[in-house]
């Protein structure tokens, strides 16, 4: 027994971690979830640029069966650049000159507002994006050679299921962040 009595008293000498809850410490966490909303601000304006690319290089305008699901991708994409900028201008109005109280106070809304916009708007628009991929797929197995059919489906699911295992694990790490800013 006295293996384990030494090794209670070892994790009770222990120090706790405590969190960094200085002035410092919050003011470098929004500054780092400023500079996260910009990239992700510049990636879906890319890909929005290559989809409008390609619906007018395949002339989807002509054709409504090809060009309601990209305006509808183009579409949810840009409705997340939207959540994006007032995201961007929230965190802005946070204000490093108030109170630490205060600070806090618009730190909780803006959590909860970052929080729906996680848990709630992005899986539906990425459940959206999916789904008008797949509602594309049978105009693509038509119009394009089989080869690059195959490459589109193929390099397009890899695609999607990357881009949603990182979306998971940025979401995670951003929620993490936002609880410690909120505290």
């Amino acid at each position: 027994m006295s293996n384990y009595e030494d090794f209670k008293k070892l994790y009770r000498t222990q120090p706790l971690d405590a969190p960094d809850m200085s002035w410092e410490s919050m003011v470098k966490k929004s500054r780092f979830l400023k500079k996260k909303l910009r990239i992700t601000q510049l990636v879906l304006g890319l890909t929005i640029f290559i989809l409008t690319f390609f619906f007018f290089y395949i002339s989807a305008q002509d054709m409504l069966e090809v060009a309601l699901p990209l305006a509808i991708m183009i579409g949810v994409l840009a409705l997340r650049i939207v959540l994006e900028v007032v995201s961007m201008v929230w965190l802005q109005k946070l204000g490093y000159s108030e109170t630490v109280d205060l600070f806090r106070k618009r730190a909780g809304r803006y959590h909860s507002f970052r929080t729906a916009v996680n848990l709630v708007a992005t899986p539906v628009f990425y459940g959206t994006y999916i789904w008008q991929f797949i509602v594309l797929l049978p105009y693509f197995k038509v119009g394009l050679s089989p080869g690059f059919y195959l490459y589109v489906l193929i390099s397009g699911l890899i695609s999607l299921v990357v881009l949603g295992c990182y979306i998971g694990n940025d979401i995670r790490k951003e929620l993490r962040l936002l609880k410690s800013l909120k505290r």
